[in-house]
């Protein structure tokens, strides 16, 4: 008779394989091709002009008066604008940001303009990623390796979360395999991206970051891991089978291995934390997996043609195909 450590590793693979052929026909699925250079349409930024007239004012004023400086900085005005219109920060750095005027009303405006490329990736708390500069298909790749190193960071932070809430040590030690596997793919990404002539800008360490109780956990799991690193996965798998560039395809392969398996590794970890939650905490949990999904969708844009067709990210089509699979097979059944 097997003892119950092995009957358990054994679920635990029999279970790694179902999860990975599973995101494999969705992989297969969804439709390749269709972006031949200057077939496809340009990214469209995000691009908005806020208002802030009628927001509070005492502590927008001094943000204000530091971007109307010639020598400010506007940034942090566009961060506390977009975070009070949107309630969260943005994910991404604003390419431009700077004031403007209601044409309406002629009160202050901040007016910024967003461009984001990588999705794939657990982040660590705070992170925020940067645009590239150059060549296009360098400056998605210049993001990817930076993502891949952030994410070094947030499995890092994951493992010391998990010793203090006492996870089980298979938990632990997979975290520790994860951040491994990210400093690879880091490095990877570093390298194509420099081959088309664009070099990382890879970001010191963030602070140590506060521990998170179950609760907090659960949620950043959910969305980083769950949601974001799952749909990683998949675009990974994607991008092994649509690249044009040999080196990208092959790169992809490998990390598509990995991020499965950073994937599953999220849902044993929600696994683990859903029973300690209270039933209000669990809507909490679930809440956030339904914002993080629509966000994916929100996010879908089409890519310069070169991207698309060089480095093989999916279509417009192609997404939302996986992401629609993704909800009829994964993220609807965990609800």
């Amino acid at each position: 008779m097997p003892s119950w450590r092995v009957v358990c590793r054994l679920q635990h693979h029999s279970t790694m394989r179902n999860f990975r052929r599973m995101l494999a026909s969705i992989i297969l699925a969804a439709p390749i091709g269709g972006c031949l250079p200057g077939s496809c349409p340009k990214f469209t930024p995000i691009e908005e002009t806020i208002t802030i007239g009628n927001m509070p004012d005492a502590d927008l004023a001094p943000l204000v008066a530091d971007c109307k400086n010639p020598t400010g900085d506007c940034v942090p005005l566009c961060d506390e604008v977009y975070r009070r219109q949107h309630g969260s920060l943005p994910t991404y750095t604003p390419t431009t940001c700077e004031m403007a005027t209601d044409t309406v009303t002629g009160e202050d405006a901040v007016h910024y303009f967003i461009e984001s490329r990588c999705i794939g990736g657990r982040r660590p708390t705070g992170y925020r990623n940067h645009r590239g500069e150059g060549d296009a298909c360098g400056a998605y790749l210049a993001e990817q390796a930076e993502l891949e190193a952030a994410s070094i960071r947030a499995f890092g932070d994951l493992h010391d979360d998990l010793v203090a809430l006492g996870a089980p040590a298979s938990l632990r030690r997979a975290t520790i395999a994860a951040a491994s596997d990210e400093l690879d793919h880091a490095a990877t990404c570093d390298r194509l991206a420099r081959r088309y002539g664009v070099e990382p800008a890879f970001e010191p360490a963030i602070g140590d970051p506060a521990r998170r109780t179950r609760l907090e956990l659960a949620i950043d799991n959910a969305v980083e891991g769950c949601v974001r690193e799952t749909y990683g996965a998949v675009v990974a798998g994607y991008q092994a089978r649509a690249a044009h560039d040999p080196e990208v395809r092959r790169a992809m392969a490998r990390i598509a291995k990995d991020e499965t398996k950073h994937a599953a590794l999220s849902w044993r970890l929600h696994q683990w934390l859903l029973p300690q939650l209270s039933a209000a905490e669990r809507a909490e949990v679930t809440a956030a997996m339904s914002a993080a999904r629509a966000d994916l969708r929100a996010a879908i844009k089409a890519e310069m043609p070169e991207v698309h067709h060089l480095v093989g990210l999916p279509s417009v089509e192609a997404a939302h195909a996986m992401l629609a699979d993704l909800d009829a097979q994964v993220w609807s059944r965990a609800a």
